[in-house]
């Protein structure tokens, strides 16, 4: 079990022995394992080949992965777009993903290779959806083999730098106008 305490720290807690008589607790603060920054939010998990993947926003707002392979390993996630929200992250057979809201108010997905990762490579890449101001904690997931994401549309949207929504994405090919209400669900 993965969990953030008080204080901010990550911990992790499991049962130490196979042998059912002499089963215990064992506690380890992760953070300070690996001297990382501490979390301001609840971390994220998913277990891949019996291989727990945790990811987390630091009180920087930056994302941090953390993985076990036979002993505790970290890594950031690419510097920008930064997280206002917790992070979610799910695998598929092709890679790990990690949804959230920005800075900027709209949803974006890094995603990374689960073959670099069997590699020992780490390079995380983003995707913003969209462009269209979230509120929320947005959620990636894959169906008829895409990848999905789903968030809820925010009731106010910025007109003025540095959120400006709607006029820039103007220029680009293929862009059209966001026409539903808002404070609704919208799939990307």
């Amino acid at each position: 079990m993965i969990y953030r305490g008080t204080s901010g720290h990550l911990h992790e807690l499991s049962l130490s022995a196979k042998d059912p008589a002499n089963r215990h607790w064992h506690h380890t603060n992760l953070t300070s394992l690996l001297a990382q920054p501490v979390a301001r939010c609840a971390p994220s998990v998913t277990v891949v080949d019996n291989a727990p993947h945790i990811v987390y926003v630091d009180h920087t707002s930056r994302a941090r992965e953390l993985w076990f392979d036979g002993e505790w390993r970290h890594h950031p996630l690419t510097f920008a777009p930064r997280p206002a929200s917790n992070v979610v992250i799910s695998s598929t057979p092709a890679a790990f993903h990690v949804s959230y809201r920005t800075m900027f108010g709209v949803p974006c997905e890094q995603t990374f290779s689960r073959e670099a990762a069997a590699n020992g490579q780490r390079n995380w890449s983003h995707r913003i959806f969209h462009r269209l101001p979230a509120q929320g904690q947005p959620f990636g997931f894959n169906a008829d083999v895409k990848r999905r994401i789903v968030f809820r549309v925010a009731e106010k949207w910025f007109f003025r730098e540095p959120f400006v929504f709607r006029w820039h994405a103007r220029r680009q090919p293929g862009y059209r106008e966001y026409e539903g209400s808002r404070n609704r669900l919208v799939q990307a």
